[in-house]
């Protein structure tokens, strides 16, 4: 009797086991190892007379591709995502430098413009996709030197919302509301300064440079940046849906474009010959896969899909820029949940520069903390793991 009570307790823990590490696995993390890449567009400069496209993004219907060239004439140029084809483009009145773009679900695109001279302010236009009109151009005057990069357009509830991080001397995180596309309004809730965050103060460093970002439907931030050391980045990084501190982060070679699906970041790498992409778990920042790789590539400075492809733009590559596209995917629908999620609130400790007492909560406008993170699981796994293994040790013994 003792010995069927055990073998049916160390069968049990082994079954916890599995159910553990397949809890880790997301439904598509076999599918992203199936890409293969190959050359979509190749650009010469001396053809379309601009080059080093740095931003880059996909339109919410896949149709379209978007780049923002920063060299000869810098403007944006909207790309047939089946051809390559440059089909429209944009430029503001300056023209100024289009490092960040981004798209909506209402058919708008988001240009993140720094000036010409990266002095005294930091702009962004909105614009609608089909005509390449603009609707809106916004600028926030800041002392001092003083860019762009990563934007990011979100709807939270019945609001959509606009992120832009500003670079150089004066490194921030601000959130606009956008709901109204002619009149885009700072959002004071957000931050800790009234519309944005300090991310000197954020990351603890006063040497830092945050690079691209994405945001879930909670309202998660997820950046790429350099923290501390690297060319262009080091860290990637969870941070919570007020901006107000850091959820959890991980270190990465160069990491820099962002693209954010289904439980899943598509992380770029600006890293010469040695340029890849990451496939990087939400929950835990860990990486399923590394993909793109490519003996001959310049630097990737974004990634996107769009209708099951895979496109990334490799910046300065040949004469000018070139566009990679994968075969395309076939990603499974998710399936729903089989209960409904709980509303207890999570315990894990947020990382902050300026506060070190644990803040939870699961709303868009507080700090929001997960306990799925990689070392819970694999202490679960471990614990598991040595109970089952002691199980079966005493039923050997006692046979």
């Amino acid at each position: 009797m003792r010995r069927k009570l055990i073998a049916a307790t160390v069968l049990a823990l082994f079954t916890s086991l599995f159910m553990v590490q397949t809890a880790l696995a997301g439904p598509y993390d076999s599918v992203f190892s199936q890409a293969t890449f190959s050359t979509l567009v190749e650009y010469d400069k001396t053809e379309i007379s601009a080059f080093e496209m740095r931003g880059f993004c996909s339109s919410a219907d896949g149709k379209y591709l978007f780049g923002g060239l920063l060299q000869d004439i810098r403007h944006v140029i909207k790309i047939d995502a089946a051809t390559g084809e440059p089909v429209g483009e944009y430029s503001d009145d300056e023209p100024g430098y289009p490092k960040g773009l981004c798209t909506d679900d209402r058919g708008y695109l988001y240009v993140g413009l720094a000036n010409a001279a990266n002095d005294g302010a930091v702009n962004f236009a909105i614009v609608e996709v089909s005509t390449m009109n603009e609707v809106k151009f916004v600028s926030t005057e800041i002392d001092g030197k003083v860019g762009v990069n990563g934007v990011y357009a979100v709807r939270l509830g019945e609001k959509y919302y606009l992120y832009l991080i500003t670079n150089y001397d004066t490194d921030r995180l601000y959130r606009f509301d956008v709901t109204n596309p002619s009149n885009p309004v700072v959002d004071s809730s957000f931050g800790k300064n009234s519309g944005y965050t300090d991310l000197q103060e954020l990351f603890g460093n006063a040497g830092c440079d945050a690079n691209y970002l994405a945001v879930d439907g909670d309202g998660i931030i997820y950046m790429t940046a350099k923290v501390e050391n690297g060319s262009k980045g080091d860290t990637v990084l969870k941070i919570s849906a007020d901006g107000k501190s850091i959820i959890s982060k991980t270190a990465l070679t160069e990491p820099y474009g962002i693209y954010l699906r289904d439980g899943y970041l598509l992380v770029s790498t600006y890293n010469g010959t040695d340029s890849i992409v990451y496939v990087i778990n939400t929950s835990d920042l860990s990486v399923v896969c590394e993909i793109g790789n490519m003996d001959d590539s310049a630097r990737y400075s974004g990634v996107t899909i769009a209708g099951g492809k895979i496109y990334i733009s490799d910046q300065g590559y040949g004469l000018g820029d070139r566009i990679l596209v994968s075969n395309k995917l076939e990603f499974p629908v998710p399936q729903p949940e089989t209960a409904p999620a709980t509303n207890t609130p999570a315990t894990e400790q947020t990382i902050s520069a300026s506060d070190d007492a644990p803040v939870t909560g699961n709303s868009a406008t507080a700090p929001v903390t997960t306990a799925a993170q990689t070392g819970d699981y694999t202490m679960v796994s471990v614990v598991l793991l040595a109970a089952a293994s002691t199980a079966l040790a005493i039923s050997r013994k006692r046979k």
